[in-house]
């Protein structure tokens, strides 16, 4: 009884603690972290300008991105600004803690069901090993909600598979619904799970239960679902995985089915496989937030097969604790916390807004397209956005904050267009910027503008350089970015 308040004592702590100390080291700073971010904040912008419902584009990137995603994520952050009269990007500054002590929850949750001895040790390694803080510094702020309500989803129906509760088939569904509602690849991992238990159960257990987990999910979120089909066909969000080809994602479709023949083999067999844990780990290789799950949980039940005295283990955990706590404190307070958006940037932003026309388009070199790499597919594809790798470009700014258009994420897993993908895979040889300008002539894309981020350092390279022909004009510059006028 005492250990069992210990523990509850010291996950209320840690999860109070953590997203303080995240809020603290955040609020110094005046821009969110992250090159995603201006992506997401720009869907909450265009969620809230349109009365709360859903806009069937998001706009500002070429002529519009699909606005396929998953978008709860959007609404929550939209709706706390327009309730508190926050400022949407302060929101957005601040949400990754708001979603980390939810999540810490749902990771000792999660674990629980499947041991309690392994639940704070567990989370607690999660945290002093934060992969997670990459999904929260580069933006990507759906997966991290997608995940919390994943766990709990999973949580709830092992809860029930054990102790045969309705009431926690009910919140598996709900979780369920809200996961489908937030984000794509956390669906995945939990309607493979949940496929695979049903699978399980009835061959196995002879029980049909889990099956209504899955209904009440698919019932709930059937009207974000029907969205997508109506606007953008039956098969959109299954081409997001198919769209990455040569990428672990673009498995996923054949791991999963996979995955589900493992059911049959208990039940010719009749054996009793502890695969679940297994199973989710093989699904989350999809995504770093989710990765640390399992491993977080094998290495708290490594842990204690090997040690077994609980006192020691206690004592270890506390250790963790405090050094999980250092670490945390340690990386938030190191320049690779620092956000994207420079004061330099933001100052250019402000250039284009109050200097430019409303239509205006642009064309976006980042840092990265002066560095030298012997993959120039990857430089390309760091301009151009997603092509089928999944490498993002930076040019969610001017869109976001600026309100212009870019020629952006052409073929960006959300958008699926063939016409786009064609226009990304002729560009991707093309290295020199003067030869991407000259080539994306021949499509009618010519920019108004070019926005070039600066390099400094010793990987600027001496060719392919500064924008020099007669038809750019320099218009604004200053230590991080050079505007140029494309001449007409």
């Amino acid at each position: 009884m005492k250990n069992k308040f210990l523990d509850k004592y010291l996950i209320h702590l840690i999860a109070i603690i953590f997203p303080i100390i995240g809020i603290l080291s955040t609020i110094k700073h005046s821009f969110p972290r992250g090159t995603d971010t201006y992506f997401h904040y720009s869907f909450s912008q265009q969620i809230i300008e349109n009365n709360f419902l859903i806009p069937k584009t998001i706009s500002y990137f070429w002529d519009g991105v699909m606005a396929g995603y998953p978008p709860l994520t959007h609404y929550i952050l939209a709706f706390i600004s327009f309730i508190t009269t926050i400022d949407l990007l302060t929101v957005y500054k601040i949400a990754p803690w708001l979603f980390l002590g939810p999540l810490i929850y749902a990771i000792y949750f999660f674990i629980r069901q499947f041991d309690k001895e392994y639940a704070l040790l567990g989370t607690t390694f999660f945290l002093l090993i934060p992969i997670y803080l990459h999904t929260f510094y580069v933006g990507e702020f759906a997966r991290i909600p997608g995940l919390i309500f994943a766990l709990f989803s999973l949580g709830y129906l092992k809860q029930h598979l054990i102790k045969e509760k309705k009431r926690a088939l009910v919140f598996s569904g709900i979780f369920y619904a809200l996961t489908i509602f937030s984000h794509i690849y956390a669906t995945a991992i939990v309607t493979v799970v949940l496929l695979y238990w049903i699978i399980e159960q009835k061959l196995v257990n002879k029980k049909d239960s889990p099956i209504l987990a899955l209904i009440i999910g698919l019932a709930i979120a059937s009207p974000w679902l029907i969205f997508v089909i109506k606007n953008y066909g039956f098969f959109y969000l299954f081409q997001v995985f198919t769209s990455h080809s040569g990428n672990v994602v673009s498995y996923i479709p054949y791991i999963a089915i996979g995955l589900l023949f493992l059911p049959l083999v208990k039940g010719i067999y009749k054996k009793k496989f502890h695969s679940t844990i297994l199973i989710f780990f093989i699904l989350s290789l999809i995504s770093r937030a989710f990765i640390m799950v399992p491993i977080s949980y094998y290495f708290s039940k490594w842990t204690h097969l090997l040690i077994k005295n609980k006192k020691i283990i206690k004592k270890l955990t506390l250790t963790l604790i405090v050094i999980s706590f250092i670490v945390f404190s340690l990386i938030l307070t190191s320049s690779y916390s620092e956000p994207y958006l420079t004061e330099e940037k933001f100052e250019a932003i402000n250039w284009i807004k109050e200097n430019t026309q409303e239509d205006s388009k642009f064309l976006f070199f980042d840092t990265i397209m002066y560095t030298e790499f012997d993959n120039k597919q990857l430089i390309f594809d760091q301009f151009i956005g997603y092509t089928n790798r999944q490498i993002m470009a930076f040019d969610t700014l001017v869109p976001g904050l600026a309100e212009r258009y870019t020629y952006s994420w052409f073929a960006f897993e959300w958008n699926l267009s063939p016409e786009r993908l064609e226009i990304a895979h002729d560009l991707r040889e093309t290295f020199c910027k003067e030869d991407i300008l000259n080539k994306i002539d021949t499509y009618e894309l010519t920019p108004d503008y070019v926005w070039v981020s600066k390099q400094e350092g010793e990987f600027r390279d001496t060719y392919c350089n500064d924008l020099t022909e007669p038809e750019f004009t320099l218009i604004f510059t200053n230590n991080q970015v050079d505007i140029y006028q494309i001449n007409a």
